[in-house]
């Protein structure tokens, strides 16, 4: 929470136009607009209501039951609405109905942390039959019942019981996991909500030991965390302070984004204990990687498990927006980088809003029954509560989302070496990420990412895969999922295509990059693998090559969205060219076109709906093709 209120100075680019909200509410104005962001809150909200039952749980519109930890969060996106006064009927002086809900909510949640054996909520989900599995996710819990107990009391209303409850709650015994894994990190920043409310017999000297995991690979060690393949504990910390890096298995970036997040918030809840120069060193460094892995759609660069949910656009949102306002004083150019940031996430967040009113877990506004682009463990309720969490911390931080959301205006790369051997490149509205070390089920060899511009929704990348994974239904070594990215494919005399997407890289990858150019190279089973791409005002040209062999060009492309306006495709001589919602791009190949193939069913992505055309292309060795934005 942000426990000023608004009066506290606004970083980056938001400063003058809250600035401006917050004079006008002190003028005792009668006219008040909700702000774009607390507008998208609350129909967000409300979009979920009709789920809310009679006790404060929140059932899931699909499966008719509760998920996950979404009554809690789904209580503190009230909290917020009644705070802010949100415009409607819901709301008065104190909270109104919106206070309701909250109060309701947080005494739900109150209730699973409380009752020991109390059955779990679901928290995964067979594609195939929609069955489900349950297990504890109580960690995610403590933070949005701590911020929702304490906004009702500051509406007024009477939270003695609530507050006896949430002094009862044994921790660490009540949560699943323990430092250094990112739920820890989760209840750590509630037990130190609950401490600076008085209500814990917790201690900073605590938190310390807490934290000392993620920070200290011998505390990790100590703990029994691992990170190697084999199991053994690493001797490289969780929390890399040089790179801004949280380290978890699969080195996903989604994670590592929601961990440095909840650090982040340590500091703004009043940790001041052994590592608070550590973590105000983690803003900083956090920032600028953040700042590298965000694609100029505002989307988040795909890389292992949760890049694709819409959680990540709303922690995106709530790091840069508080990551400025801490750094406005110290780094004033970073603060400012860092509200631009904010903004594009935002916009691709709002992206994400279906027309009923519901926002989607993924980014694309497919219907919820359809689950395309979810993870097993995906479902609207818990996933869509957790993005407007985050929003709703934005909020209450003074986020307005009213700024214009903008390309940045000079080149920028980050290379990170291993065992991530990953690299983003930013020029000219164009964002290219190159995965040279894909996690197998998620991420494909080569291009991962490419993304036109703040606001375009034509991209390629977002983890595209024919077929679905739902070992539930017919076990892990059985399911169909070929993961695929633009790029080149392997073509052999029988006419079997190969493609680099899918092929295991082996030790030895090279990446390179400066402001506009990328260089990268790999060994990919028997075949050298290299690629070379610069991007330009109005272009991006790629060279890839697998040795001397015959190659295809493979173009997974977004095909449907859910929003009405699908994707057209129309075949060139020597290419192909997009066009959708007022976009058009082009992909052009300078060898000759002897085969064009396009296919449109059975792909998907966490965009949505993909095709697929594949040209097979005359002649053998290094492929030269472009990228061309026509409108």
């Amino acid at each position: 929470m942000h426990e000023d209120g608004h009066d506290r100075a606004q970083g980056g680019a938001q400063g003058g136009a809250q600035g401006a909200a917050r004079d006008r509410a002190r003028s005792g104005s009668t006219e008040r607009r909700d702000t774009p962001a607390l507008a998208l809150l609350r129909r967000g909200a409300d979009g979920l209501r009709p789920g809310l039952q009679p006790d404060g749980e929140l059932h899931d519109p699909v499966f008719a039951e509760p998920t996950q930890y979404a009554t809690a969060y789904y209580a503190y996106v009230n909290a917020v609405l009644a705070s802010h006064g949100a415009r409607g009927t819901r709301t008065d002086a104190t909270g109104g109905a919106d206070a309701d809900d909250a109060a309701r909510g947080l005494g739900a949640t109150l209730a699973y942390l409380v009752t020991p054996g109390r059955t779990s909520a679901a928290s995964s989900f067979g594609r195939a039959l929609g069955d489900v599995r349950r297990t504890s996710h109580n960690d995610f819990m403590w933070p949005p019942a701590l911020r929702t107990l304490v906004l009702l009391e500051r509406l007024g209303h009477d939270v003695a019981h609530l507050a006896g409850v949430v002094a009862t709650v044994a921790v660490p015994g009540a949560f699943a996991k323990r430092p250094p894994n990112n739920w820890a990190a989760v209840w750590l920043l509630g037990e130190q909500l609950r401490i600076r409310r008085g209500l814990s017999p917790s201690s900073e000297a605590d938190v310390d030991a807490w934290l000392a995991p993620f920070l200290d690979p011998r505390a990790a060690e100590r703990a029994g965390a691992d990170l190697e393949a084999d199991g053994s504990p690493s001797r490289t910390p969780r929390v890399d302070l040089d790179a801004g890096f949280y380290r978890e298995p699969g080195l996903s970036n989604s994670y590592d984004l929601f961990t440095r997040y909840h650090l982040l918030e340590l500091l703004r809840a009043g940790y001041a204990g052994r590592w608070r120069g550590a973590l105000e060193r983690l803003v900083a460094t956090g920032l600028r990687r953040s700042l590298g892995v965000q694609l100029s759609s505002g989307s988040l660069a795909s890389a292992h498990r949760s890049t694709g949910q819409s959680w990540t656009l709303g922690a995106q949102v709530a790091y840069f927006h508080l990551a400025a306002e801490m750094l406005s004083g110290s780094d004033p150019a970073a603060a400012a980088r860092a509200g631009r940031a904010a903004a594009r996430a935002f916009v691709a967040l709002a992206s994400c809003r279906r027309a009923d009113g519901t926002l989607s877990p993924v980014e694309s506004v497919l219907p919820a029954g359809e689950r395309v682009g979810y993870e097993p463990y995906t479902a609207d309720a818990h996933y869509s509560s957790l993005a407007l969490a985050f929003l709703a911390t934005a909020v209450d931080a003074g986020f307005t989302g009213a700024d214009a959301a903008l390309d940045e205006p000079d080149p920028a790369h980050l290379v990170e070496p291993a065992p991530l051997h990953r690299a983003v490149v930013h020029a000219h509205g164009w964002s290219l990420h190159v995965d040279l070390a894909p996690a197998a089920g998620y991420d494909a060899l080569g291009i991962a990412d490419l993304t036109c511009g703040v606001g375009r929704l034509l991209r390629f990348g977002g983890q595209v895969h024919h077929g679905v994974d739902d070992p539930g239904a017919h076990g892990a070594g059985c399911a169909c999922r070929l993961p695929l990215a633009l790029g080149i494919a392997r073509r052999d005399p029988s006419g079997a295509i190969e493609p680099v997407a899918a092929m295991a890289p082996v030790a030895g990858q090279e990446l390179r990059a400066d402001s506009r150019h990328l260089h990268g190279r790999a060994r990919a089973g028997t075949l050298d693998y290299r690629i070379d791409a610069t991007l330009d005002a109005g272009e991006v040209r790629v060279v890839e090559a697998l040795g001397d062999e015959a190659c295809s060009l493979l173009v997974p492309y977004l095909r449907d969205r859910g929003d009405g306006a699908e994707t057209t495709v129309r075949l060139l001589e020597r290419g192909l060219r997009l066009s959708a919602h007022g976009e058009a791009l082009e992909v052009v190949v300078e060898a000759a076109v002897e085969r064009a193939v396009h296919l449109t069913h059975g792909y998907e992505c966490r965009h949505g709906h993909a095709g697929l055309v594949r040209l097979d292309l005359a002649g053998r060795g290094p492929v030269s093709y472009s990228l061309r934005r026509v409108s």
